[in-house]
């Protein structure tokens, strides 16, 4: 989906505590150096001061080292004044200072883990990045737990080498460290992100929540992380938790809308729709899902409205966005049992997508996108084959296995093989109800029934609004007999009552009732 261009109004503001007390210290002292000469510093009972430099409980260490540091602390606080004011050239100078001051603690106490940080990060600021690089590598031999030195040889590998993989894992281990280190955990949540280390970026973004809770950016992230987890309903919280921070974040409702369609929670979706678009008026994704709404919820007449008037556009769409929007035009037309309607602007659709096709055969949007219109005009073989291609290109789309799987079911074909590929979706999201209700209805088209149950349990109980759930579930507890029967009934109305639209399973819950009756007053 394109990403909304707004501005949400928040920054994304978030200062690391520094892990040590030492350098607090340090940099009191350091700011008074040349006000107060000479000066010691007697911290020797200090215990945190003495564990930040690595120093055993009850070791008495030369004030020196401290001097030394101190000294190196205010050249520093010196060089950043000057790049404030402009002036590189002096801060260049002061940082150089600074490095000396460092050495020299380090000749005085070579087994500061802390020390040789410190070493890394002036030299890193000098763009010296080989003794960087060296000098954090000695501070993890002295300490290889040290938080800061994980995040900052993450950085190096980020931000000079370019190794996002080796930057993922020490960012990871510098958050396993400190799980109060922001800096540690903002990296690795954006890196596990966009590496699609789902399950990583949302730990990472859980510990940022719960240290930044009033930031909506993080909580909008967090539920994108569990969305792509199948977590919907923790993804769902987070969203509303952004929305609620930030009510102009669009990309959250927009997001909140397609997790309720994806939920069937269609009232909901059209709701966070609306908002989006009353906003941004001319935003196409909004009324191509607006349109499927309404076809869901049964106003035929208003989607068909909708995608007309997106398509009056013309030129100003993008030919990806009219293709979806004929396909969207044909669905309503569909449902509403206009079928020629429906043929000419579904062929409207697929003409659009093999263009794009022909123009760039790997467009992995276009593959899948057209096996959805194929599939809504009946051709499962042309549906089967795109959706075999979408998958040759995007291996670990959950979606996708998902839903070649429920084309085979829905055919009662190769349902060994469906389930093999319904498996798989849930190998990806384990916790995506509408994969749960495949797998049981694959059971339940393969006659096992005490599987199929389990399934669809586990489905209605993670997508409790979806009808589609409740009706198979209820089929699976009618086949069942005895005792199910009544279970079956209930699941039918709940199914009428999220989608009151189902005239045939209306119609099949009216004779179920007429047989009920009739074994009663027999």
């Amino acid at each position: 989906m394109q990403k909304l261009c707004c501005n949400h109004g928040h920054s994304l503001s978030l200062i690391h505590k520094p892990a040590f007390v030492f350098w607090f210290v340090l940099t009191f002292f350091g700011l008074g150096f040349m006000l107060i000469a000479p000066f010691s510093i007697n911290a020797q009972d200090d215990s945190e001061i003495e564990q930040s430099l690595g120093y055993q409980p009850g070791f008495d260490p030369d004030s020196q080292v401290f001097t030394a540091a101190a000294k190196a602390v205010y050249w520093e606080k010196m060089a950043k004044t000057a790049l404030s004011n402009g002036d590189q050239e002096t801060a260049n100078d002061n940082y150089n200072e600074s490095l000396e001051f460092i050495n020299e603690a380090i000749v005085l106490d070579s087994r500061s883990a802390f020390l040789y940080t410190r070493l890394a990060e002036l030299s890193m600021t000098l763009e010296s990045y080989s003794k960087a690089k060296t000098a954090v590598e000695i501070a993890l031999d002295l300490n290889p737990s040290s938080a800061d030195a994980h995040f900052l040889l993450g950085r190096m590998k980020y931000l000079r080498e370019q190794d996002r993989k080796g930057a993922l894992e020490e960012f990871r281990k510098a958050a396993e460290s400190d799980p109060e280190h922001l800096k540690a955990q903002l990296y690795l949540a954006s890196l596990a992100y966009d590496a699609g280390e789902n399950a990583l970026a949302a730990d990472a973004y859980s510990h940022l929540v719960r240290l930044t809770p009033y930031n909506p950016e993080l909580r909008y992230k967090l539920g994108i992380s569990y969305s792509k987890m199948g977590e919907i309903n923790k993804a769902i919280d987070e969203l509303k938790s952004a929305t609620m921070l930030d009510e102009n974040h669009l990309d959250a409702h927009l997001q909140l809308a397609y997790l309720y369609t994806h939920q069937s929670r269609n009232d909901e979706a059209i709701e966070e729709c609306l908002i989006v678009m009353k906003r941004i008026p001319q935003y196409p994704d909004t009324f191509i899902l607006l349109s499927q709404l309404y076809t869901a919820k049964g106003d035929y007449d208003k989607a068909i409205s909708i995608a007309q008037e997106l398509l009056k556009r013309g030129n100003s769409l993008k030919p990806p966005t009219v293709a979806e929007t004929y396909y969207r035009l044909g669905m309503a037309y569909k449902e509403k049992g206009d079928m020629e309607l429906a043929h000419k602007n579904l062929e409207n659709s697929i003409d659009l997508y093999t263009e794009l096709l022909k123009a760039n055969a790997r467009d992995g949007d276009a593959n899948y996108k057209i096996a959805l219109v194929y599939d809504a005009k009946g051709d499962f073989k042309m549906a089967k084959n795109y959706l075999g291609r979408y998958i040759a290109l995007e291996p670990n789309d959950a979606n996708a296995y998902n839903y070649l799987g429920y084309l085979l079911v829905e055919r009662g074909e190769e349902l060994s093989l469906a389930i093999d590929y319904i498996q798989k979706a849930l190998s990806l999201e384990p916790n995506n109800g509408a994969f749960r209700d495949s797998l049981g209805w694959a059971y339940f088209k393969a006659g096992k029934l005490d599987e199929a149950i389990a399934e669809l349990e586990k489905a209605a109980e993670l997508a409790p609004d979806d009808s589609e759930v409740r009706e198979h579930l209820g089929e699976a507890y009618l086949k069942m007999g005895g005792d199910f029967t009544q279970k079956a009934i209930q699941e039918w109305e709940k199914a009428l009552e999220l989608k009151p639209s189902k005239a045939e399973l209306r119609q099949r819950l009216s004779s179920l009732y007429a047989q009920m009756n009739s074994k009663t007053d027999n």
